[in-house]
């Protein structure tokens, strides 16, 4: 798929998780850019960084994949269907 989210401080809660969420941000935009320059292949990324009360699960017993849930979950979906790409 094109869309990834990723949580940070959910499993191991620490003091600094929005930083972390921002700097990973930045390094996916760094890591698409370079490639797009080495390449000269015109790659865009979307990242944008919600806060909030989660819940998870385990889905799946061969292609196991952790599952958030949650309004935090649901602006993050809003988001990522209005944001621009660039």
């Amino acid at each position: 798929g094109d869309c990834y989210k990723a949580m940070v401080g959910g499993i191991f809660p620490c003091d600094d998780h929005a930083h972390r969420a921002v700097a990973l941000g930045l390094a996916i935009i760094d890591v698409v850019e370079g490639v797009s320059r080495r390449t000269g292949l015109p790659l865009t990324v979307r990242c944008g960084v919600a806060r909030g009360p989660v819940t998870g699960d385990m889905m799946g017993s061969k292609l196991p994949r952790y599952l958030l849930h949650g309004k935090t979950c649901q602006v993050v979906g809003r988001l990522e269907h209005s944001a621009e790409a660039g």
